[in-house]
C-alpha cells in the first residue's frame, strides 16, 4: 500500500476502479429521487389519490434505497466483467 492509495481524512484504502462509499451514496440518492417520482405519479394515476402517492413513493423510496446501496457495495467486492 503507498501513501497515495490511503485517504487522508478518511484513513480509508482506495483502489482504483472502485466507487467510493460517498460516490455510491450520491448515486443511490439521485436514482431514488428519479425513481420515486416515477413511483409516485403511477400510484397517484391507479389511485386518483395525491395523499396515497406520495406516501407509498416514500415507502418505496425508503426500502429501496437501502437496497441498493447495499447491492451496490456487494457488486463492489465482484470482480465479475472487469477488464
Amino acid at each position: 500500500m503507498t501513501a497515495s492509495s490511503v485517504s487522508p481524512a478518511a484513513g480509508a484504502v482506495h483502489l482504483p476502479g472502485l466507487d467510493s462509499r460517498r460516490r455510491s451514496i450520491a448515486k443511490a440518492l439521485s436514482w431514488r429521487v428519479v425513481a420515486t417520482l416515477i413511483t409516485g405519479v403511477v400510484a397517484w394515476l391507479l389511485t386518483g389519490r395525491l395523499d396515497i402517492a406520495i406516501e407509498i413513493g416514500m415507502l418505496d423510496a425508503t426500502l429501496k434505497l437501502a437496497v441498493f446501496y447495499g447491492h451496490e457495495r456487494i457488486w463492489q467486492r465482484s470482480g465479475f466483467g472487469r477488464v
